[in-house]
């Protein structure tokens, strides 16, 4: 502690480092909040010797005062913004937002200016507000504090209580070792059966939760707490005008979302993989005359290279290659064990591996990457499941969804040392069923988009993309407020079977909707005309329906679990296990989670594994990852 009463940071090369560091946006955060001093002040200074630790992270600019104190942290493969304050007021933020067009340090100062979250103006100019993002705002005086999350809450932050002292920070890993926390058993099961978490606020530990969406979170510095959500997808169908929602419309929305990152990011890179979602982007990137970069990533036989290849040649774009796979099994490894702190433990480190080496390579020359996530909201995604009653009110089963889109790999029975009422379909079933709660007078179609975009988007995309933001800004055009209320708002003639996607790509560049997709057939409307050219999606649904029909007559047995290879595994999980490390992590008798497992069960699903490349295969990587987790906080903690 210090004479003037107020908590204090490592000063370690503050100054120096801040010099350097103020340019785009930076990775992660860490608050801690309380009315005892001394005691916060000891939780702040071992949060900073933890993300040292852990994410080998020194912090590029602190703020304290007698009841709170904050640091920010630089990105892997970009610059960092520091935290803008004036005489009562400070502000951060992590993750890529932009505040009326302005992204880094100029949208926050201009956020202070607004005075965009003071505690009697919470809800002024959040309308401008925009990308994947969580803003942090403080009074200097007061102590008090204010965590405003993305409208999908893609970038994933957290919260702990520790006695009296609230911590927030964008790593649970660090919360997860600074708390001592225990593992949630229901956390555990849902990573270990679906791969993702997507229970909204749980986290892998107990007593760490996720801040949910669209919420403006207050706390006093006497821990008085409160929230409240300021956007839905409810408001949104209420904010489009008479006007229909047209190919013109979207296109021009996703042209000025386009703009506004170029504007900022004069150099960034797009990540096309020849899908309905890049197709739009790159169209928009034509209609609006902007000259940018493509990249595309896979083996030269990937599907999504084939296309993207062709279409980059047909149109004359600049397309780079920069990354096809790794050579080697322990290539692979390591950068599934550098995966870990990216992604708090929360994806399978094996899955993350190449997306972690493809970014590291694409930042080198560039400022951001854009993406087509969040671009199926066009496409009607998931509403073949509301097949024949889409459109229609009343007609929405929780678990059918639960079952066909969350669950469809199983649980292993017996495989976890914990006993459950429900089985994981049920207990998925009840999520999405509190996420449509008051909303039951809406369109089916409507509460698939929400369950679509406030879990599945949320959890799994959120993961994924906050992982990467920490490498550099990573941006999804589809998320921008205007273009996803649009989405949200247009009919469901116009969004179904893909027309609104494939009227869009058509509308930007014809020859680019005429160019086969990865999956053979084009991405222009279905005519006459055209019809010949969809051969491959009508072979598809024919073999569909016939095993519907197969399976309704007890002829063939259901397939729920589907039986697809691991995701991105550029070799057999067999041959990962020779290596000596990977054999060690996954002896039952020397693992760290082994309390977590009925051993006798676990053997078993290893072998069975190492056996096949079906579903059964992706749960070597998610035991992998709980183990690397367990590890890493135990050794940070010692």
């Amino acid at each position: 502690m210090v004479d003037d009463g107020t908590l204090h940071p490592k000063k370690a090369n503050l100054d120096s480092e801040r010099q350097t560091s103020l340019g785009t946006i930076m990775s992660h955060l860490l608050i801690v909040q309380s009315s005892e001093r001394e005691a916060a002040n000891g939780v702040f200074t071992q949060g900073l010797t933890l993300f040292s630790t852990l994410c080998g992270l020194h912090p590029c600019d602190s703020f304290a005062s007698t009841t709170l104190a904050v640091s920010v942290f630089p990105r892997t493969k970009a610059r960092a913004t520091g935290i803008v304050r004036d005489a009562t007021r400070w502000l951060c933020g992590a993750g890529t937002w932009f505040y009326q067009g302005v992204s880094g340090e100029k949208g926050l100062r201009k956020m202070l200016d607004d005075q965009a979250f003071s505690t009697d103006n919470t809800d002024a100019n959040l309308q401008d507000l925009d990308g994947q993002f969580v803003v942090a705002a403080g009074d200097c005086n007061s102590g008090e504090l204010a965590i405003v999350t993305d409208r999908l809450g893609i970038l994933h932050i957290y919260t702990v209580q520790i006695g009296t002292t609230r911590v927030v920070s964008t790593s649970s890993i660090v919360l997860a070792a600074l708390a001592g926390a225990e593992w949630d058993p229901e956390g555990c099961r849902q990573f270990l059966g679906s791969g993702t978490i997507f229970e909204p606020k749980r986290t892998l530990f107990r007593g760490i939760d996720k801040f949910e969406d669209a919420r403006i979170y207050s706390f006093a510095a006497d821990g008085v707490a409160s929230q409240r959500r300021y956007w839905s997808v409810e408001s949104a169908l209420h904010k489009n005008d008479e006007r229909p929602v047209d190919a013109y419309r979207v296109s021009v929305a996703l042209q000025e979302s386009l703009c506004m990152v170029h504007r900022n990011f004069p150099k960034p890179l797009l990540d096309f993989t020849g899908g309905f979602d890049t197709r739009g982007i790159v169209g928009a990137m034509l209609k609006a005359n902007l000259n940018l970069d493509l990249v595309v990533n896979g083996s030269d036989s990937s599907p999504d290279v084939v296309a993207s290849t062709r279409i980059a040649k047909e149109l004359g774009l600049r397309q780079l290659r920069r990354f096809r796979g790794f050579s080697v099994p322990r290539e692979w490894w390591e950068r599934a064990k550098e995966s870990l702190t990216y992604c708090d433990g929360e994806c399978d480190v094996l899955d993350y591996a190449g997306t972690l080496e493809a970014q590291l390579r694409n930042s080198d020359g560039f400022d951001a990457s854009i993406n087509g996530a969040i671009g199926e909201v066009l496409k009607g995604h998931w509403w073949e499941l509301l097949f024949p009653h889409t459109g229609r009110l009343n007609r929405f089963d929780c678990h059918l969804v639960a079952r066909r889109r969350f669950t469809f790999e199983g649980e292993v029975p017996g495989l976890l040392a914990f006993g459950y009422r429900e089985g994981l379909t049920d207990h998925y079933a009840e999520v999405i069923h509190q996420s449509i709660s008051g909303l039951e007078g809406l369109p089916n179609t409507t509460l698939m988009d929400t369950v679509y975009l406030v879990i599945r988007q949320q959890k799994w995309l959120g993961r994924t993309l906050s992982a990467t933001d920490h490498i550099w800004p990573s941006i999804s055009p589809y998320g921008f407020t205007r273009l996803l209320e649009l989405a949200i708002s247009a009919p469901v003639s116009a969004k179904l079977h893909h027309r609104l996607s494939r009227r869009l790509i058509e509308y930007e560049e014809p020859l680019l909707a005429g160019l086969p997709l990865p999956e053979g057939y084009p991405a222009a409307p279905l005519r006459l005309t055209t019809i010949h050219q969809f051969w491959p999606l009508l072979l598809r649904y024919a073999r569909m329906v016939g095993r519907r029909l197969l399976i309704d007559a007890r002829l063939r047995k259901s397939d729920r679990r589907m039986k697809i290879p691991y995701p991105r595994a550029p070799f057999p999980l067999s041959r990962l296990a020779e290596l000596e490390e990977v054999q060690f992590l996954l002896d039952p008798n020397q693992m760290y989670t082994r309390e977590l497992y009925d051993t006798a069960v676990l053997r078993l699903e290893l072998n069975k594994c190492l056996e096949d490349t079906s579903t059964n295969a992706f749960r070597m990587g998610r035991i992998l990852t709980l183990e690397l987790l367990a590890r890493t906080i135990h050794t940070a903690k010692r």
